[in-house]
C-alpha cells in the first residue's frame, strides 16, 4: 500500500512539473503614450483591464512624474484615502473607501472608480478623459497594444506615432520578452513511475493547442444605420455572418438587403409578432421579389420556436447578446465580448445589432477576435 501511495505521489509531482507555462507573447503586452512621449514599459505605467474598461495607473496623468504636457497633477492622501487629479480648473477626486469619484467644484458623482493593486492606484483612462477633455485611443500593433492620452499638445495621430516610435516599441518589446520569458533547463531523464491502476491514461493536449471557438455571428437588422459599416468591416476581414432583417427594414433598405445576398453572407428573417410564422411569410415574398431568394433561417420569441422548427425553420438560438453599452470604447466591448466567451466554449452564437455604435466597434472587435485566433464560421442552416 505505502508503494503504490509513493508512486501515486511521484506520478502526480511529475505532472505539475510537466505542466507547461505560456509564454508571454506581444498579446500581453500594453503600452503606454502621453502625448507623443511614449512612457517606458514598466509596472508603474503599464495599462490593464478592469471588468470591460482600460485603467493606468494614477501617476500616468501627473505631468510631474511623466514629464509630459498634460497640465494634470496627482496627489494622494493615505488619510483621506482619496486620489486627486486637478489643474488651474478642475479638480477630479477618486474616493478609495466609498468606491466612487466627483468633481470637487460641483459635487457631481460619476459611476466609475479608482481600483488598488499591489499597493499601486489605477485610474479609468475614458474616465479621466472625458473628465478633462482629453483623447484617448488603443491600437494594437505588431509589438504589443498600444494605449495613447493626448491633448492639445500631441502633434501625431495614431498611424505616424506608431511609425516614428517603431523601433523604440520593438526594442522594449523585446526586452520586456526576454525578461519576463526565463528560459528553463530541461530536466534530466527520470524512469517513469510504475502505473498504480489498470486505468489507461489519456493526455490532455496543452491549452494553447486547444482548439478556439468557433464564432458564428449574427445581426439583428431593424434600423439599418450603421449597417453598410458593418458590411464593409465584414469585407475587410474576409468575414461573413447572418443578417436578420424586419419587413420593415426589407421594404426600406432593399439596397442593403441585395448588398448582403451579393456578398456572400447567409440572410434570414426576424419577428417579435405574436404570429411570427405570417410576418415570416411575408417576409419572404418580400425578398423573392427584391434578391430572388429566401430564407430558411429565423429569430423569433422562445415561445414560438419549437412550431416553427417543426414546419422546416431554423431558428437562430444565441449563446448571448453582443450591444456595445453606452458610451463604451471599442477596445472595451471587444475584450468583454472575449471575457464572456472564456476558454471553455467551442461554439459560440453571438448576436448584435445594425446600429451606428455597432458600426464604430465591430471592427476593432474583429481584429481582436483574430488575435485571440478565435474561428468566425459562416452560419448556414446546416450549421446552426
Amino acid at each position: 500500500m505505502k508503494r503504490r501511495m509513493l508512486a501515486l505521489v511521484c506520478a502526480v509531482v511529475m505532472l505539475i512539473c510537466s505542466v507547461p507555462v505560456r509564454a508571454i507573447t506581444e498579446a500581453d503586452i500594453y503600452f503606454t503614450s502621453v502625448n507623443d512621449h511614449l512612457l517606458p514599459l514598466t509596472a508603474d505605467t503599464m495599462p490593464t483591464w478592469v471588468g470591460n474598461k482600460i485603467y493606468v495607473p494614477a501617476t500616468v496623468f501627473d505631468s510631474n512624474s511623466t514629464n509630459t504636457k498634460l497640465g494634470i497633477y496627482c496627489r494622494q492622501s493615505s488619510t483621506s484615502n482619496t486620489v486627486t487629479l486637478y489643474t488651474l480648473n478642475q479638480t477630479l477626486v477618486f474616493d478609495l473607501i466609498k468606491g466612487n469619484a466627483y468633481d470637487q467644484n460641483t459635487k457631481e458623482p460619476f459611476s466609475y472608480r479608482a481600483v488598488n493593486r499591489n499597493g499601486r492606484i489605477y485610474l479609468p483612462v475614458d474616465g479621466v478623459c472625458d473628465f478633462f477633455g482629453l483623447s484617448d485611443t488603443y491600437t494594437y500593433t505588431r509589438y504589443g497594444y498600444l494605449v495613447r492620452i493626448r491633448n492639445e499638445n500631441s502633434y501625431l495621430d495614431d498611424e505616424r506615432f506608431v511609425d516614428a516610435a517603431g523601433i523604440e516599441l520593438k526594442n522594449r518589446s523585446k526586452a520586456f520578452l526576454q525578461s519576463q520569458n526565463t528560459v528553463v533547463p530541461d530536466p534530466p531523464d527520470v524512469p517513469d513511475p510504475p502505473p498504480v491502476t489498470d486505468d489507461p491514461i489519456i493526455p490532455q493536449p496543452p491549452e494553447q493547442d486547444r482548439p478556439k471557438a468557433q464564432l458564428y455571428l449574427a445581426f439583428r437588422c431593424t434600423t439599418g444605420d450603421g449597417l453598410d459599416e458593418i458590411l464593409n468591416s465584414l469585407d475587410r476581414h474576409g468575414v461573413h455572418a447572418l443578417f436578420l432583417f424586419s419587413s420593415e427594414l426589407l421594404v426600406l433598405r432593399d439596397d442593403l438587403v441585395r448588398r448582403v445576398v451579393g456578398s456572400g453572407h447567409s440572410i434570414g428573417l426576424l419577428s417579435e409578432e405574436e404570429n411570427a410564422a405570417r410576418e415570416l411569410t411575408r417576409g419572404n415574398r418580400l425578398l423573392s421579389r427584391i434578391a430572388h431568394t429566401a430564407a430558411t433561417t429565423a429569430l423569433v420569441p422562445a415561445a414560438q420556436r419549437a412550431g416553427l422548427e417543426a414546419e422546416g425553420w431554423v431558428c437562430w438560438n444565441e449563446t448571448f447578446s453582443a450591444l456595445p453599452r453606452s458610451g463604451e470604447r471599442a477596445a472595451a466591448y471587444a475584450q468583454r465580448i472575449i471575457n464572456s466567451i472564456g476558454s471553455r466554449q467551442r461554439a459560440v452564437y453571438l448576436t448584435m445589432d445594425d446600429t451606428r455604435s455597432m458600426a464604430n466597434v465591430i471592427n476593432t472587435a474583429l481584429s481582436q477576435f483574430e488575435q485571440e485566433k478565435f474561428t468566425i464560421v459562416t452560419p448556414l442552416e446546416t450549421r446552426l
